[in-house]
């Protein structure tokens, strides 16, 4: 078995080198991502106080707000606190929003183990459930004999030991099948070792043992008490939700979850309280239930991650998605960013901790009224933007500049071509075929997430207006409209790549290089996502050099989930150079029709 699964890896990898993008997947593409109406509806809302109220200081927050911006590590989109059950911040860096949803990535898997326990509180699974009791069909008559010990549990606390993983799904439909006939790492139950097909696992016993899906299951138990609608799961290529990731939710939905564990299990609804999570299954899943903490730090319970305090844990997703709780202070805080880290570690979570992680920073009576300070901490929220340095418009602070600025927000559409720079004339209208390459409009980690491979850009066409520019592209036969905010303010544009429908806030910036070279330099932010496409467009005469970088990093999220090293002597060198067309892609284009006015 273990032989059959490494030539499958080693042809994965093969294809990835050739760049034979949309033969990676062992199934055939279906669309994932769906069209979203963004809800802006306040039913199910949390109560709102102001920090003071709650005994917090709105200063204390602001400060939080300015250094979490600062970080260029944690590239945040969106944040909550909560304390005592009410909101105290939400905040949100443009273009990212309150009414859309976001990619959780591995937080969905703190949703799938609410599952597993609430259907252990109905006695339909226990934690003794052992694999070859729930899936016979998926058995091997003459299978690993260490698969006879796997139980819930050992999958619970990522202790299963099996090897079949995320990368390993890719390769086939069938998951179950994959796992329950993998190698094993390790004794089932004696080390931590982490793997998102653990919770799919879960999601599939749910699924036996319930004989409903994990959003059908959880919609009357969890999602509607807590006023969650809209939701959006993925599902694997048999039909069923992923469960270690492909949930999208809206920050403060993602922040319910962790108020409900903090409540211990707990929920008013309709002014009633309802124990919707057994009290037991909450103590225990937020305890470290792991003996061995080697890649778990400071322990791990049920796909909880214990806080280095050990008065406090958190739900975590790739990229810099949690949902930090702090039992001791009544305190939940939600964070959504496009940062580097795959594991909960680094800035933003670091920053949750040493602004909130201390009984200094709270009182257990309100504080005074402070206008001062909470205008401050309004200010700051408002000025709050994820597309900032290269895309924020050069404003002269005369009083010529500032009324031109003035009149620029208040009559955005009169005269749109009267204050063009003479670049932005120069390139209203202009079209560039491009040469073939794996540059795209999705980013390859979205393209990678969902065997989304379009093929790359074929065309595109530039159209300038006052405050605005326009990037039409052509790619993988289809056509998108891209409106890029020019003026410091991003512009909302919904996209489609092979029937998967993205919303994406865009903002751009003309410049010049140090070859005085026109540049157009873009961030085109999908909001929906931890992820954001950098497109750098430098001209020359009748040609366009594009070069594609996006955040996170893809080449460092490649190095992460495991690729293999490159080789230092033989073809290493030409591996890497095909390896950094794929991850840092660049195309040239001719240009070939412009429109004057």
């Amino acid at each position: 078995m273990d032989l059959f699964a490494q030539m499958k890896m080693a042809d994965f990898f093969l294809k990835l080198y050739r760049g034979e993008l949309n033969r990676l997947c062992g199934y055939e593409f279906t669309p994932q991502k769906v069209r979203t109406i963004p809800d802006e509806s306040r039913e199910g809302q949390l109560p709102r106080a102001t920090p003071e109220q709650q005994g917090i200081s709105s200063a204390h927050i602001q400060l939080f707000l300015k250094e979490l911006s600062r970080r260029k590590d944690v590239n945040p989109h969106s944040v909550l606190v909560m304390r005592h059950g009410k909101v105290i911040t939400q905040a949100h860096f443009r273009p990212y929003r309150a009414d859309y949803p976001h990619m959780l990535y591995s937080l969905s898997k703190t949703f799938t183990a609410t599952a597993v326990g609430m259907a252990i509180g109905e006695g339909k699974l226990s934690l003794s459930d052992r694999l070859v009791d729930l899936f016979p069909d998926k058995v091997l008559p003459l299978h690993h004999p260490r698969l006879n010990a796997v139980t819930v549990r050992d999958l619970l606390t990522m202790q299963a030991g099996l090897k079949f993983n995320e990368l390993g799904s890719v390769m086939g439909r069938d998951w179950e099948k994959g796992f329950l006939q993998s190698e094993f790492l390790h004794e089932p139950g004696a080390k931590f070792s982490y793997n998102s097909i653990n919770s799919y696992m879960l999601s599939a016993a749910v699924k036996r043992r319930t004989g409903q899906g994990l959003v059908e299951y959880l919609t009357p138990r969890l999602f509607e008490p807590l006023g969650i609608r809209n939701v959006y799961w993925e599902k694997c290529p048999m039909g069923l939700e992923k469960g270690g990731w492909g949930l999208s939710l809206r920050i403060e939905d993602a922040a319910k979850l962790g108020l409900l564990y903090l409540q211990r299990g707990t929920w008013m609804v309709d002014g009633v309280p309802r124990q919707l999570l057994p009290q037991q299954w909450v103590a225990e899943a937020t305890r470290n239930q792991l003996t061995d903490l080697e890649g778990a730090e400071n322990g791990y319970g049920y796909h909880v991650w214990i806080g280095e305090d050990g008065n406090s844990y958190h739900f975590n997703g790739m990229f810099g998605q949690y949902v930090v709780v702090f039992p001791r202070y009544d305190v939940v805080v939600a964070l959504f960013a496009g940062s580097q880290n795959l594991m909960p570690q680094g800035g933003g979570l670091e920053l949750i901790h040493r602004f909130f992680g201390s009984e200094d920073f709270y009182s257990d009576v309100p504080l005074p009224k402070n206008v001062r300070a909470l205008r401050g901490l309004v200010r700051t929220m408002k000025g709050l933007t994820f597309q900032k340095r290269e895309t924020m418009p050069r404003v002269s602070y005369t009083p010529k500049g500032m009324c031109r600025l003035l009149s620029r927000r208040l009559f955005p559409e009169q005269n749109p071509h009267e204050r063009l720079t003479e670049a932005q004339r120069r390139y209203d209208g202009a079209e560039y075929v491009l040469q073939k390459s794996f540059g795209s409009l999705l980013p390859l980690v979205l393209q990678g997430v969902h065997g989304n491979f379009t093929g790359g850009m074929e065309k595109i066409r530039i159209q300038n207006a006052s405050g605005c520019c326009t990037l039409t592209v052509w790619e993988g036969g289809q056509e998108n409209v891209v409106r890029m905010g020019t003026d410091g303010a991003p512009r909302y544009s919904e996209i489609d790549c092979n029937g998967e429908t993205y919303m994406v806030g865009s903002m751009a910036r003309w410049t010049t290089d140090e070859d005085d070279r026109d540049v157009l330099k873009a961030y085109l932010s999908f909001i929906e996502t931890p992820d954001t496409r950098i497109l750098k467009l430098i001209f020359e005469e009748d040609r366009v050099l594009i070069r594609f970088e996006e955040l996170p990093s893809v080449r460092d999220a490649f190095e992460k989930i495991g690729a293999p090293p490159v080789p230092q002597t033989g073809g290493g060198e030409r591996v890497r150079r095909k390896l950094k067309q794929l991850l840092q892609p660049k195309t040239t284009g001719e240009r070939v029709d412009f429109i004057t006015h």
